[in-house]
């Protein structure tokens, strides 16, 4: 794969990522969600974050938790 298909690939991954946290963002200060677990739990009955989205991100900032999230096969 040529370097500028990778950069380009990587790039739109980078900007869906930072899309989603902005959406993230702005749900977690309009319904004003305090803890992680409620803003977790708000965003798996939501489909704002993608199962694979909130799974990095539970991953990243808590990454001792036991708690699963199913992932969508295609």
């Amino acid at each position: 794969m040529e370097i500028h298909k990778i950069i380009q690939n990587q790039n739109e991954i980078i900007r869906e990522g930072v899309e989603q946290l902005m959406r993230y963002q702005k749900l977690c200060e309009s319904y004003k969600l305090t803890s992680n677990k409620a803003v977790r739990q708000f965003l798996m009955k939501s489909t704002v974050l993608s199962p694979e989205s909130l799974y990095k991100l539970s991953m990243i900032n808590e990454p001792n938790s036991t708690h699963k999230i199913k992932r969508k096969t295609k």
